[in-house]
């Protein structure tokens, strides 16, 4: 009896003994503070908005700027109608859009939009630029005397003029093309080389204030070529109620 006793007494220090010495080790984890950053996360808390990294641009704002969208009334080309007019309206822009016509003017592939005044109606001084669209039934306007007067107006009041596919052939018209770098769609290159354009095979031209673009599939580039040119300019005016923004359907 008395021997089992002294067995049992042996194995219970035998066992606090390796207690003891498993609480002196360190666990076999890879070494961290509680505090330790995560992989891919900053440090430091932040106590308001991130900013933009370096060299990434800020977000552009055109409150105030007020825009001149012209189409023909009826087959204007959707997409070039469409994109600008997001991208710029997102933007804080008001934009109002011309025709020939009142009222509701139809793109090429059914896009409704509601134009709200006619090229006489437009006091340039009021606007900050103007923007030409293209499409199958601009090819019936490229000498229209209010759109060509128009073009002629905000370019003389350095403003900026831009023109999409075949609608640079209205700034040629104007004579605002000559001896500036211009694209457009291939149907009209004859109409601005005859006005002394020095015509690019680039999707997007800029000679200033004056963009071109040579046909839908530019509309995108054509949008953020605008939208740089228009962020650029100082001393934008404060937002003022704007004749219409088109309701589009």
């Amino acid at each position: 009896m008395m021997r089992n006793k002294t067995a049992v007494f042996a194995l219970l220090c035998l066992v606090a003994l390796l207690a003891l010495s498993a609480c002196g080790q360190k666990p076999s984890v890879s070494e961290s503070t509680p505090d330790a950053t995560p992989p891919g996360t900053s440090p430091v808390a932040s106590s308001g908005p991130a900013s933009a990294p370096a060299g990434a641009p800020a977000e552009a704002s055109l409150r105030g700027v007020k825009l001149v969208e012209v189409v023909a009334p009826k087959n204007f080309r959707d997409v070039e109608f469409e994109t600008p007019y997001d991208v710029l309206t997102k933007a804080g822009a008001l934009i109002t859009v011309v025709s020939t016509k009142k009222g509701e003017v139809v793109g090429a592939d059914g896009l409704k939009v509601q134009a709200v005044a006619k090229p006489k109606d437009i006091k340039v001084a009021e606007y900050t630029g103007v923007i030409f669209i293209g499409g199958p039934g601009m090819m019936d306007y490229l000498n229209d005397a209010s759109f060509v007067a128009l073009a002629k107006a905000f370019a003389s009041a350095g403003k900026l003029t831009a023109a999409i596919c075949v609608a640079p052939a209205i700034l040629a018209n104007a004579g605002l093309l000559d001896g500036k770098a211009a694209t457009a769609f291939p149907d009209v290159v004859p109409v601005l080389k005859a006005k002394g354009a020095h015509v690019v095979t680039d999707d997007v031209a800029v000679a200033g204030k004056i963009i071109t673009a040579n046909g839908p599939p530019a509309a995108a580039d054509f949008a953020q070529a605008l939208l740089k040119a228009l962020s650029a300019q100082p001393g934008k005016a404060p937002a003022s109620q704007p004749l219409s923004t088109p309701a589009k359907h």
